[in-house]
């Protein structure tokens, strides 16, 4: 009798086209299947002694599209949705992948963990991820040689650094991500709705950011304390309805450095 906390390891893939799936009763397309693609089991399950699992592949996992300056850009193939974990490769076919689309994985609801190579130029993050509830961490992963990166990630949040001003922001938050987190120092701006609908509990915010925008928040029903870092000289901006409808916020203390406070739409500047 194996539990459903059981975790079976992952084989190695070489071949490049296909992704492990799981870990199967059986050699079938009907068999039933025992754990995810991490090795985790689906449920309980029966085996007699000696008994024999066997690994299923899939493909068709991406679709690339081939773009006019000769990149790639990415969204899912017909098997993402049989995945909890995704990664994008940094190349296809020699060249590299520069884009990942709007409604990139939309409603890949099984999806837990993508991996993102930070040589992607454009992250289409309003609605990339769009119905990926189970969705718990994007990662940005480093690649040898490349020195100039747009995004980045902190405990599987994802940050985009602008090409215009140099500034960083929190740009994705993902659905199921829960607990607290710390906003990192170096971020500038928490945009409009980038937390809504999340399960965050606490955020710390750090003293670089100078602007909170309007429904921020919004809907954070497990969030109960906001904190702000100690110290900073940065003047602040809390736009109107930034912590709207967060009815289990419990504590929240304003910093000294808050000059702009909007409410109910009239802007009130602090002495």
């Amino acid at each position: 009798y194996i539990g459903d906390a059981a975790v079976l390891d992952v084989p190695t893939v070489e071949d490049g086209t296909k992704v492990f799936l799981g870990w199967f009763a059986g050699t079938g397309s009907t068999s039933e299947q025992l754990t995810d693609d991490r090795g985790y089991s689906l449920k309980p399950w029966a085996l007699k002694q000696g008994a024999t699992v066997y690994a299923h592949y899939v493909s068709n996992v991406l679709t690339f599209t081939l773009l006019e300056d000769g990149t790639y850009s990415v969204v899912k193939g017909s098997n993402a949705t049989k995945l909890t974990s995704i990664t994008i490769p940094e190349t296809y076919n020699s060249k590299p992948v520069t884009v990942v689309d709007g409604n990139a994985f939309i409603n890949c609801s099984r999806l837990v963990t993508v991996n993102i190579p930070n040589t992607v130029k454009l992250i289409s993050e309003e609605t990339a991820f769009s119905g990926c509830k189970r969705l718990e961490e994007i990662n940005i992963i480093p690649v040898d040689g490349n020195k100039i990166a747009n995004y980045s990630s902190v405990d599987g949040v994802l940050l985009h650094k602008s090409d215009i001003t140099g500034a960083m922001e929190l740009c994705y938050y993902p659905q199921a991500r829960e607990g607290a987190y710390v906003i990192p120092e170096g971020v500038t701006e928490i945009p409009l709705r980038v937390f809504e609908n999340t399960k965050v509990t606490e955020v710390t915010i750090s003293t670089t950011v100078t602007v909170i925008r309007s429904k921020a928040f919004i809907n954070c029903v497990q969030l109960e304390r906001v904190v702000f870092a100690e110290g900073g000289t940065l003047d602040l901006t809390l736009e109107d309805g930034a912590f709207q409808d967060c009815r289990a916020l419990k504590s929240i203390t304003l910093p000294a450095r808050l000059k702009v406070l909007a409410v109910n739409e009239e802007t009130h500047t602090m002495s």
